[in-house]
């Protein structure tokens, strides 16, 4: 990528943007724009709770509810619908089917009993099989005697649900003056804030479960709630926070090119982490390929705004080879946005196919202002700066992330609940005394 660019090699309006003939051939299986890469809805299968608990003499109304609830979420997240095939359930996935706010209340009032059954007594936690859907994995289901799996699989579903609110919130609609629509400040702040409640629920299930399950449940968990793609998903919550950010900055006049390569480079980090993680799972099966793909997209786009911000900066240095080594980085903006176009238009047409998002954000900006800059500096100064260039392209400059993932604190234990499992601990403690007068 150190290599100097001519003015002949670098073609005015080189993007690689499929031509329109080739877009066409694209299969619409869904007809949503993937603003949030959303791997589809685990959802959890009827199970019954009431015989596998019988013989624990839990009471009937705690036992009754504790299946109400469960039951509401199955309702809430479409599970008891008739069968239909895997595309279908994909492109109701994406294109938002699911009600958010009636499966957002339903995990709400689930959480609290189950936290009291996950945290019970050991037999009673494992007695159940509770099965879920996959959406990544090779296998279609999965069921694990472990309420701390249905824990995992519903703060899993909680981080997902989370993104599909934000892909409504980046959705451009129809302004009231009737022009072009687009996606209104507002509902970009409002985007980042939930993508941060995405990334606390994520957290909460890598720090304050996952380390909890038996080893012999994590050896058979799918790969939807692997460490890998977990820790994936956070880090695309947060690197698409940043990203709306920037672009935040971008349409703010008073926001300056530091502030903006910041965010840029942060932006980065965050995508990288991402891809690091997303490829140390076999994610083969399901929606797996495409979400590598849109990790892949991300991050080069991250790193093609990086590069042009920090080449414009160092383009402004007076020191002898900074032109040379701005150039250097806005030769390497164009190579990962050309790149990054590529890996979008794989995204797009890898199964189920979508259709193919066009540049929002700060790529809208940037898609067209990175080619413009550097044949403008391939011209101004090129043959001249041609032994200057450096061998490698310039390091990013390493900067703090600002945004963090903190764990959801998870809500307290049903109360009924709670007296249940105090009523229980006294009555082995009554016996075991008993047993021991007896003695």
């Amino acid at each position: 990528m150190g290599c100097m660019w001519s003015a002949e090699e670098f073609k005015e309006g080189d993007d690689t943007v499929p031509s329109a003939s080739a877009q066409t051939k694209l299969l619409l299986v869904d007809n949503a724009d993937a603003h949030v890469f959303i791997p589809g809805f685990r959802t959890p299968k009827p199970t019954d709770l009431a015989v596998a608990l019988q013989r624990f003499n839990i009471p009937s109304a705690l036992l009754n509810r504790l299946v109400s609830l469960r039951s509401g979420v199955i309702q809430a997240v479409g599970g008891e619908e008739e069968a239909v095939s895997w595309k279908s359930k994909k492109r109701k996935s994406h294109q938002g089917a699911v009600d958010s706010s009636s499966l957002e209340k339903a995990l709400g009032d689930y959480l609290p009993v189950l936290l009291g059954l996950t945290f019970t007594e050991e037999k009673v936690s494992s007695a159940v099989q509770f099965e879920w859907t996959n959406e990544e994995d090779e296998k279609k289901e999965t069921a694990l005697p472990s309420a701390l799996y249905e824990l995992l699989s519903v703060l899993q579903l909680l981080g997902i649900l989370a993104f599909q609110e934000v892909n409504v919130c980046l959705t451009p609609r129809a302004a009231a003056d009737g022009y072009i629509p687009k996606v209104t400040e507002e509902n970009k702040k409002n985007a980042v804030e939930i993508l941060l409640k995405a990334s606390q629920f994520l957290e909460c299930a890598l720090s304050s479960v996952l380390p909890r399950l038996p080893n012999d449940v994590k050896a058979k968990l799918p790969v939807d709630l692997s460490e890998g793609v977990l820790r994936a998903l956070e880090q695309q919550a947060l690197g698409q926070g940043v990203e709306i950010q920037l672009g935040l900055a971008i349409e703010n006049v008073k926001a300056s090119v530091a502030v903006k390569r910041r965010l840029a480079c942060e932006q980065v980090k965050y995508w990288l982490q991402a891809y690091e993680c997303a490829s140390s799972v076999a994610l083969e099966h399901g929606w797996g390929p495409k979400h590598k793909l849109f990790v892949k997209w991300k991050l080069l786009e991250a790193q093609a705004a990086a590069y042009y911000y920090h080449g414009m900066i160092l383009d402004e240095n007076p020191e002898d080879d900074s032109h040379a080594q701005g150039l250097a980085c806005l030769q390497a903006a164009h190579a990962f946005l050309k790149e990054g176009q590529r890996a979008r238009t794989a995204f797009a047409n890898t199964a189920p196919i979508t259709r193919m998002p066009p540049p929002g954000g700060a790529m809208k900006y940037l898609s067209e202002k990175i080619p413009k800059d550097t044949l403008k500096r391939i011209r101004l100064y090129g043959n001249g700066s041609r032994d200057k260039t450096p061998v490698a392209t310039p390091q990013l400059p390493d900067f703090l992330l600002a945004l963090k993932a903190e764990a959801f604190i998870l809500p307290p234990v049903d109360q009924a609940q709670q007296e249940e499992v105090s009523n229980r601990g006294t009555t082995r403690t009554s016996a075991s005394a008993t047993k021991e007068q007896q003695k």
